[in-house]
This record gives C-alpha cells, sequence and structure tokens, in this order.
C-alpha cells in the first residue's frame, strides 16, 4: 500500500465535561449537521456502507427517506455526546465495521470545523 501525507489543521474546538469528570465527551454544536453532512460523514469518514443499508430497501422510498432522517439524528447525536460510537454503529445498521482510528476522528473535526458545525 503506497502512504500518502495529508495536513489536517484545527482550530480551537470547544468540547463539554461534567462538573465531576473534567474528561471531554463531545464537542460544542454550533449548528446540527444536515442530512446531507451527516450521510458524508458516516460514508467517507467513518467508513460506513450505508449502499448496502439502502438496497435492502430499494424499492420502499418512505423507507430510505426515514433512514435517512435517522441516520442524520443519530450522527447529531453522536456529535452532541449523547450517543457513543457503539450506539451511532447500531442505530445505523452498520454494526460490522471497525472502531475507527485515531486520525478518523480528526478528519471528523476537520470537516465539521469547515462546514461549520464545530
Amino acid at each position: 500500500m503506497k502512504e500518502k501525507t495529508k495536513v489536517i489543521e484545527l482550530k480551537p474546538i470547544e468540547v463539554k465535561y461534567s462538573a465531576d469528570n473534567p474528561i471531554p465527551f463531545a464537542c460544542v454544536l454550533k449548528r446540527k449537521a444536515t442530512q446531507e453532512e451527516a450521510l458524508y460523514i458516516l460514508e467517507e469518514i467513518l467508513g460506513f456502507n450505508l449502499k448496502l443499508v439502502f438496497e435492502d430497501y430499494a424499492d420502499d422510498k418512505d423507507e430510505i427517506k426515514n433512514l435517512k432522517e435517522e441516520f442524520t439524528e443519530a450522527v447529531n447525536d453522536f456529535l452532541n455526546g449523547k450517543d457513543d460510537y457503539e450506539s451511532l454503529s447500531q442505530r445505523c445498521v452498520c454494526d460490522d465495521g471497525e472502531f475507527p482510528n485515531f486520525a478518523c476522528f480528526l478528519s471528523l473535526v476537520s470537516y465539521c470545523q469547515q462546514k461549520g458545525i464545530f
């Protein structure tokens, strides 16, 4: 595998933590991710294979619409700290993937900053 490098520049990030635990559990959102942004995060950054999920409902446009809405809500709950990664995976019916590495989360933060979510 031929490796490439990419520079990810991050601005300061405001995070949430509880008074009794100083470990951050979420980023402060400036706004919620749109459906397009949420699906991009799931597929392109976190590597979820949503095409397989949508193929199961290829003939049911209403179900696909409902799934996309649920996935968007799940991503926003994940970004806001309401859900952890495992919950996100289960809610998006993509329980077969590996936990993303640290660089994935840097890409996620960078993308969210570029889009004005963080």
